[in-house]
């Protein structure tokens, strides 16, 4: 059975880029900004996962997360390589990948905890550059999840920027800081935006809050997907 969604854009860029492009005070760990939790189950966050720092000082379950990914196959996750560029070994010791869970903070039966065995960056990923077309990375698990397409599902990738119109409206998601130095959430939160330009050169996609209102991804919800129906 084809997944709901026509198409899935997974933009690392979506929150590096975008968001160096909207300010230019960008910080590790980003936020969305004003975004807003479904009336019903979500049917995005299946396909995400948040990666945490674990210490012998984290005080709750959620502590120490810093970015977002999403689910490709049972054993690799796919991320932003800004925010895995420095956990080199005995570094990645310290991650772990947390799935199937829509709230940062509660952790379920339905959750799902990983160790990481390695991460593969980008070979064109340059971190000086103030916009990186290739700030990518995949983490690879050391043990595979368990996909039920209820709490984790494999995300359809849409890798060509033809795949998009301008003025087509588009969802991103993640936990991060709602306001500067501000708490992050508990819940997932989402917010829509608007496709206003496909460039014909790479795969940047620059998009705008589809309201009024401020809402937006601003520095990151860092790693997370942007989606497309």
């Amino acid at each position: 059975m084809k997944t709901f969604l026509r198409k899935f854009l997974l933009i690392l860029l979506l929150n590096p880029i975008f968001t160096k492009i909207l300010n230019r005070n960008p910080s590790h760990g980003g936020r969305v900004v004003g975004g807003f939790r479904p009336q019903t189950d979500d049917e995005y966050a299946k396909y995400m996962v948040f990666i945490l720092v674990t210490t012998e000082r984290a005080k709750y379950f959620g502590s120490g997360t810093f970015c977002g990914g999403t689910i490709i196959a049972p054993d690799y996750v796919l991320t932003a390589a800004h925010c895995v560029d420095e956990m080199a070994a005995p570094n990645i010791e310290s991650l772990r990948i947390i799935a199937g869970s829509r709230r940062r903070l509660r952790r379920s039966k339905n959750v799902q905890r990983r160790r990481v065995e390695k991460i593969i960056i980008h070979y064109k990923y340059q971190p000086h550059l103030p916009i990186s077309q290739n700030d990518i990375a995949l983490i690879k698990l050391r043990s595979k999840l368990h996909i039920d397409n209820r709490y984790r599902g494999i995300a359809e990738l849409g890798f060509n920027s033809s795949y998009l119109n301008v003025g087509e409206s588009c969802i991103a998601a993640g936990w991060g800081r709602m306001y500067h130095r501000g708490p992050q959430p508990n819940h997932i939160l989402y917010v829509e935006k608007t496709v206003y330009q496909v460039p014909y050169v790479g795969n940047t996609i620059f998009t705008r809050p589809s309201s009024v209102y401020v809402e937006h991804t601003c520095n990151g919800d860092s790693g997370g997907p942007l989606f497309c129906r």
